[in-house]
């Protein structure tokens, strides 16, 4: 005979959280209530949950998290940690969390129908434990997650960039393929528009590092013949801040990929350590695949790890390419 399930559902955020209770008949088991994320409030939970157990000796405590961001990070490490028999922790993926809600719910949402959906969750699909990590992986895990961060802010403000460029210099995109490499970033630091680059000395373009003349030539020629429609002070002075802002997220990339190789390094020995030794792989995609995974026993099958990645790709792509031709739909 199965023990019966008490579902403990937890709306994260930043300040506080919302917890709910459900019996194993999907009734309130317990009032739900708002705490703090402080110690006062970490330890009225403590309370509430130790009084559930008390009153339910026999049962399974299943606790649902609904991550907002890192805040749930803390939350879930002492509840890993709460001496109190037959606890088990798991997470939810947002977007799961949001559609499970939505399914139960529909359109209402807020803190304590959040708290809710997660508790039915807990006790209908009995999701798995989170996995307890080291404090050495905890740091692995943040510094990929903070190197994610940093490359999906370079993303966005190149694209920034991009969508000025469209309006100052837009024929540079044809002659530069990645206009975040140095040189490019260099030359429209001096040179923010094709204004000022057409009015610049040949011999001065050339003296930035790593410009092979022909490129050179061919960016100086396609300024003066360029079809920006803006060439204003403003305009300038919004391509450079994109620029400085470019160089300064690199610059913290470089040295946070330092202090990964310090947190790999610290890592316990084990089979993932392996991983760079496959071709291609280095220190950064294998911490990245072993900071996401965690402990591969918690995966069934190889169907189940891709599952959790969602890696089922979808080709998608329009417009024309640097020559201007229409790209051939797949």
């Amino acid at each position: 005979m199965t023990n019966p399930v008490l579902g403990v559902g937890i709306d994260t955020a930043r300040y506080g959280h919302h917890v709910s209770f459900l019996d194993q008949l999907q009734r309130t088991a317990s009032p739900s209530f708002h705490f703090k994320e402080d110690a006062a409030g970490y330890d009225k939970l403590k309370y509430s949950l130790a009084a559930l157990a008390e009153k339910h000796p026999n049962a399974d405590i299943r606790i649902h998290l609904d991550p907002a961001g890192s805040y749930a990070n803390n939350l879930t490490r002492y509840l890993q940690n709460l001496d109190i028999a037959k606890v088990f922790v798991s997470i939810g993926r947002p977007e799961a969390n949001e559609n499970y809600r939505k399914a139960i719910f529909g359109k209402k949402k807020a803190d304590p129908i959040e708290s809710l959906a997660c508790a039915r969750f807990a006790i209908s699909e009995k999701p798995s434990p989170a996995p307890v990590f080291s404090p050495e992986m905890e740091s692995l895990r943040r510094c990929v997650s903070t190197l994610e961060a940093i490359a999906k802010q370079k993303t966005q403000t190149v694209n920034q960039l991009h969508a000025i460029l469209a309006d100052t210099f837009p024929e540079l995109a044809v002659y530069v393929a990645d206009i975040s490499s140095a040189y490019c970033l260099k030359l429209l630091e001096k040179y923010p528009t094709a204004k000022r680059i057409a009015a610049a000395k040949l011999d001065s373009i050339l003296g930035i590092a790593h410009m092979r003349e022909e490129l050179a030539k061919a960016i100086h020629d396609a300024a003066k013949r360029s079809t920006a429609c803006v060439q204003d002070t403003v305009a300038e002075l919004l391509v450079q801040q994109r620029v400085k802002q470019i160089q300064m997220l690199e610059t913290q990339h470089k040295q946070l990929g330092k202090t990964l190789q310090i947190a790999w390094e610290s890592l316990p020995d084990g089979p993932y350590k392996q991983l760079i030794t496959i071709t291609g792989f280095g220190i950064q995609t294998a911490a990245s695949l072993v900071a996401k995974v965690g402990n591969i026993e918690r995966f069934e099958s190889a169907s189940d790890l891709i599952g959790y990645f969602g890696c089922y790709p979808e080709y998608r792509d329009s417009g024309t390419d640097l020559q201007g031709k229409a790209k051939r739909r797949v």
